[in-house]
Order: structure tokens, then C-alpha cells, then sequence
């Protein structure tokens, strides 16, 4: 039997091959158990209940002493924390390149720069999205040109107060190794032609900040692995949190004229 001291226990949040985009909704966990650096160990954890609560709980059955996920919640980072848990988040990909990425030093938790995440791949975050923004009513349309980077697609809809097109451009993370740098190059490739830039990742004062800075709204993925039920109270523009420029407080003429015609 291995030592205590040489032996480590990696839980990862997965939502099929990848890093799931939210620990407190993710519904399989794997587990490698680590011994001399080899693979001494692995199974998957299947956890149906919607409280996150139990989550921790599962990893604490199973002495997980090192997390791995893309957003999680504070309170939930807490918990895992002051049992002496190591958590890492904002990390995407296939969950064997993430346990590798973490063994060989690649992915660590971070310290002093908030903005110096490693983020390999999100091929299930543009999936989740497109569904999420097609479920909302708007027609989804891919970018092709290779100029248009790091813009994952575009979303349109008719303004239902206008009756004008309103076109978004998406950017669903995981182009550049550091987000501030692929934040100003989406702000500066989707300047124009676009009524407003979305930027979908895990939430932080640095990232908040930034996208506030450049006009982008800045949407988690909490928002759609748990929050779909509140789209419809956001107003005509769901999931966006605000309408796109130029979209803001509009009547139609029609409708001003029906008003009118009441008078």
C-alpha cells in the first residue's frame, strides 16, 4: 500500500469528455488517485441531486484533496477549502488533458495575477451557448473567416420593439492563454458590424472590470447550466442582461400608432 504522502486524489467536474462549466451543477465527477506519479486509480462519480451542498459532501467521501472545475460558486470554494482542499478553477478542456495538465505543473491554482489562467479548449462551452442563445429565439450563425477570431458565432434576432435586426457577436473564451489579452482582441475584431459583444466566462472582479471597460456584456456559466428558468424575466434580449446598443427603449411605430388610434 502507498504512503499517505505519496499519494494524491484529483477530482475533476465533467459534463462529457470536458471540465464542466459549473461545479455546483455538474452531474459526473471523475476521480484519479495518483501514486508516485503513475495512475494507481480512477472512477467516475455520478451525482444526480441539484444542491451543490452534496457535491462537497461526495468529495469528501471520497478524500479528494485536489479540485479541479471551471466556475464555482464562493461559498462552495470555501467549503472545499477549509476542509484542506486544493481548488482549482476556470480551467477548461478534456478532463485527461486537465489531470495531466495539473501533474506536470502546467495548470496550479493561482496567485498573484488574476488574469493568467491556462484555458485550453471549450468546444462544449460554444455547444451550451448556441443551444442556450437558439432556446432564447435568436438564429445562431457561425463564423467562418479565420480574420473574424476569436468570435465563436454570431446571434440575431428582430428587435420586437423596433422591428429592427439586432446582430451580437459571441465569444465563448479559451482562444488565448490570457483572458485580458483575447477580451481586447473580441472588443477590437467585433468593433464593428455588431450591436453588442457577449463574452461568456467564470466571473471575476479583473474580468467584470475589463469587459465593463470595453462594452462587453460579460455572462457566466452559471447562467445557463442553472438559470434558464429566469430567461424569460430578463426581457425580450435574453440571456443578455442588458439590450444591445441601439435596442434600448424603443417603440415600434406600428405600436405608437395603435396608441394613438386609442386615444
Amino acid at each position: 500500500m502507498e504512503s499517505a504522502d505519496r499519494t494524491e486524489r484529483i477530482a475533476i467536474a465533467c459534463f462529457g469528455e470536458e471540465v464542466a462549466p459549473c461545479f455546483e451543477t455538474a452531474r459526473r465527477f471523475r476521480l484519479w488517485v495518483i501514486a508516485d506519479g503513475r495512475v494507481s486509480d480512477y472512477r467516475e462519480l455520478a451525482i444526480e441531486e441539484p444542491d451543490g451542498l452534496m457535491r462537497v459532501r461526495r468529495l469528501r467521501e471520497v478524500q479528494a484533496g485536489v479540485v479541479l472545475c471551471n466556475g464555482i460558486s464562493q461559498a462552495y470554494r470555501q467549503m472545499l477549502e477549509a476542509d484542506g482542499r486544493v481548488v482549482i478553477d476556470q480551467v477548461v478542456g478534456p478532463a485527461a488533458d486537465v489531470v495531466f495538465g495539473y501533474l506536470s505543473g502546467r495548470i496550479a491554482p493561482r496567485r498573484d495575477d488574476p488574469l493568467a489562467v491556462s484555458r485550453p479548449d471549450a468546444a462544449d462551452l460554444v455547444a451550451w451557448a448556441r443551444e442556450w442563445f437558439e432556446s432564447c429565439g435568436w438564429t445562431v450563425r457561425p463564423v467562418g473567416q479565420e480574420s473574424l477570431f476569436p468570435v465563436d458565432f454570431a446571434a440575431e434576432r428582430v428587435c420586437p420593439t423596433c422591428g429592427k435586426p439586432a446582430r451580437v457577436a459571441v465569444c465563448c473564451g479559451a482562444h488565448a492563454w490570457r483572458v485580458d489579452e483575447e477580451i481586447r482582441e473580441f472588443k477590437r475584431v467585433a468593433a464593428g458590424g455588431y450591436d453588442g459583444r457577449v463574452y461568456l466566462h467564470t466571473p471575476s472582479p479583473a474580468v467584470a472590470r475589463l469587459c465593463a471597460d470595453l462594452d462587453i456584456q460579460l455572462l457566466e456559466p452559471h447562467d445557463f447550466t442553472s438559470g434558464r428558468a429566469d430567461d424569460k424575466r430578463r426581457g425580450p434580449f435574453a440571456p443578455l442582461k442588458q439590450p444591445p446598443n441601439g435596442h434600448a427603449h424603443q417603440t415600434r411605430p406600428e405600436d405608437a400608432k395603435q396608441r394613438r388610434s386609442r386615444r
